[in-house]
């Protein structure tokens, strides 16, 4: 079950990719900053009680394209990263941890066009994020010992959906961008979510 599964978000996936064949001038673009703050939490259920943990990436991108459909309608493909990192130096040795998130998605973006001078917008999504953990202690990169501890890849592929919303508003040929959007993580055996926060250019009007 688990294959077909990925199988469903590779299909998403591709379909986002497909965009950037579409003509330019059909698209939109919108590329922006983007801040994410991700919530776990652990059911051990077991010999311990639940476990709630936070984490929040400081830095990273995204960058959509939406193709207009009939309506206030558009298709919507959408790439972005995140990067979280922890440094420190105990007892003279340096140590630090970093995890990049890396996201595939396509879905749709409904736009209210009622105002020239503004425009709010909400859209859903389904793709995947992909996870990369690293570490290293005094120049020696320890990723080998970290899939060890884990027991598991120092990585992983997980299927995720994202709601939300913002705002566009128009100067000229291109408009400034705000959105903030929910994401959920199916994750095996934990329960993720995250909100983030985008802000950026959209190129391109409907």
């Amino acid at each position: 079950m688990k294959t077909s599964v990925r199988r469903l978000g590779l299909g998403f996936i591709f379909g986002a990719i497909f965009l950037a064949a579409v003509p330019a001038s059909a698209q939109e673009f919108s590329l922006g900053y983007q801040w994410q703050r991700f919530s776990l939490a652990i059911d051990d259920s077991g010999d311990f009680p639940n476990v709630d943990e936070s984490l929040t990436a400081p830095l990273g991108f995204n960058l959509d394209v939406a193709i207009p459909i009939p309506g206030n309608l558009d298709v919507v493909g959408q790439f972005d990263w995140s990067r979280w990192s922890e440094s420190a130096d105990i007892f003279g040795t340096s140590l630090s941890a970093s995890a990049n998130f890396t996201t595939f998605a396509g879905g749709i973006r409904w736009s209210s066009l009622a105002s020239p001078s503004v425009t709010p917008f909400v859209q859903g999504l389904f793709g995947a994020t992909r996870v990369t953990f690293g570490c290293d202690v005094t120049g020696f990169n320890c990723d080998e010992l970290l899939e060890e501890f884990l027991e598991q890849d120092a990585s992983a592929t997980d299927l995720m959906f994202q709601f939300g919303g913002g705002v566009a508003i128009p100067m000229g040929g291109w408009s400034v961008v705000g959105q903030l959007d929910y994401r959920r993580f199916f994750a095996e055996d934990e329960s993720i979510s995250s909100i983030r926060f985008v802000a950026g250019i959209r190129l391109g009007t409907r």
